[in-house]
């Protein structure tokens, strides 16, 4: 998957060639019925770390 950080709107440094975060992509789809998806199973609580997933930055080019 790829996909653009704005990490100046993320008040963070950008990270280097890598560098591994802890990530949980989460979608909310505010319809009816309403949908969410993650990709962490957080048993409910997205705030449980550690269910994260890792992601892994490459270097240029790679």
């Amino acid at each position: 998957m790829e996909f653009f950080v704005p990490f100046e709107d993320l008040k963070v440094e950008a990270p280097k060639a890598y560098d591994t975060w802890l990530v949980n992509v989460i979608t909310n789809k505010n319809s009816d019925p309403k949908e969410y998806g993650s990709t962490a199973m957080t048993l409910g609580n997205n705030h449980n770390i550690g269910m994260f997933g890792y992601l892994k930055f490459l270097g240029k080019g790679e």
